[in-house]
């Protein structure tokens, strides 16, 4: 990361599909932060799944939806401390807008962002894959860093123009890829049809 861009504070954590690995690493890569005394806090930007907070048990709290819609206008009231270990705090999802991408164009998530620059030493998101829908380049305009989450075996390749096609058009700032899963022993390429992440308006667990 310090390779990339030294003073990156604001990474942003994003996949092709599903099943990559970005939540489970943007987990632990916040509490490996903490371990070296830094302040750290991840928010779950995935409005529609929210697994950082259903892993950490936040889903039914109220989350950073109610904040960006103006429910709740005190940040302190939403960040939930060390809820993921590791002296990490954690803004959860909260209940599901019908409204998401234009949600996250709200400015007040840069007021959230600027606030929490000058709380904590590291902020990360988790937002949803970056194939799937809009959200993660809508908030991708906040981040300093974006790793873009590829799985062994499970990537297919023929995602890789649109890969390209991000990175040529600078949709997000800072983009570099994290191999995730790698087997040394294999020389191997998936070749998935189909993103096998569903998303609706109104998220169904069924889906």
């Amino acid at each position: 990361m310090k390779f990339m861009s030294k003073d990156a504070q604001v990474v942003m954590f994003t996949s092709a599909t599903a099943n990559d690995g970005k939540t489970f690493l943007c987990g632990n890569f916040a509490v490996s932060l903490a371990y070296t005394g830094k302040k750290v806090i991840v928010l779950d930007l995935d409005l529609r799944k929210k697994t950082q907070s259903r892993h950490a048990g936040k889903e039914k709290l109220e989350g950073i939806s109610a904040y960006l819609s103006g429910q709740q206008p005190d940040i302190n009231g939403i960040i939930r401390s060390n809820a993921i270990g590791g002296n990490v705090d954690l803004i959860s999802a909260g209940s599901t807008p019908p409204n998401i991408s234009v949600l996250l164009m709200n400015d007040r998530l840069e007021q959230l962002i600027a606030y929490l620059r000058l709380v904590y030493d590291y902020i990360l998101l988790d937002v949803v894959p970056a194939l799937v829908v809009s959200d993660s380049i809508i908030v991708g305009r906040v981040a300093d860093l974006t790793l873009y989450v590829v799985r062994d075996g499970a990537f297919d390749r023929r995602y890789l123009p649109e890969l390209e096609k991000l990175y040529q058009e600078k949709k997000f700032n800072n983009l570099c890829i994290v191999l995730n899963d790698c087997q040394t022993d294999k020389s191997r390429y998936g070749y998935r049809y189909g993103y096998g992440y569903h998303y609706r308006s109104s998220y169904s667990d069924k889906t």
